[in-house]
């Protein structure tokens, strides 16, 4: 898209009507550049520059626009323009039919559901996990960040596609992947 990239050490807090809240990247589209704030852990970066870069896509006369977040990261925009950039950069960071394949090769089905043989492939009981993990949202976290599964080693999820934890936890839940 003719796009330059690049990361800066910190963007100034802004003020607005919700409070002073961290800028995590910005889009300037007569530039053709997204800057991203490199005080954020490299997934969260990730997820903003493209999140920047679904502006483009789908805002294109939109001029400059900017994310903000949350000092621990968290999303803080209900503007429907800001969640419609959020989906962007979850499609295109986390496709659907990539997330389905690496999700079937490690947990073998889908939608996942919590059994006794589950629970202890993921190393617990069913009791603790059910504890941990009553809901859906949890049990998509738990998953995301899975490191063994069926007595081996294994590449959570998150990881393999570079986001957060929570990023791919929406997806498997959006994905309908875990019951």
């Amino acid at each position: 898209m003719g796009y330059e990239y690049s990361e800066v050490d910190g963007f100034e807090d802004v003020l607005d009507e919700r409070g002073r809240t961290k800028v995590a990247g910005v889009i300037n589209p007569l530039r053709k550049a997204v800057i991203v704030s490199g005080q954020f852990a490299s997934d969260v970066r990730r997820f903003t520059g493209a999140h920047e870069l679904g502006h483009a896509v789908l805002h294109p006369m939109a001029g400059a626009v900017h994310r903000d977040r949350a000092s621990d990261g968290s999303a803080l925009s209900y503007d429907p323009v800001e969640k419609e950039a959020d989906k962007f950069a979850a499609y295109f960071l986390m496709p659907e039919k990539q997330v389905v394949d690496r999700f079937l090769r490690v947990f073998g089905v889908t939608p996942f559901a919590l059994t006794e043989e589950t629970a202890f492939a993921l190393g617990s009981d069913l009791s603790d996990i059910e504890k941990k993990c009553g809901t859906i949202k949890q049990r998509c976290l738990m998953l995301a960040g899975a490191e063994r599964y069926n007595g081996r080693n294994i590449v959570s999820l998150a990881a393999q596609f570079r986001v957060s934890k929570v990023a791919m936890a929406i997806r498997l839940e959006e994905l309908k992947l875990v019951e």
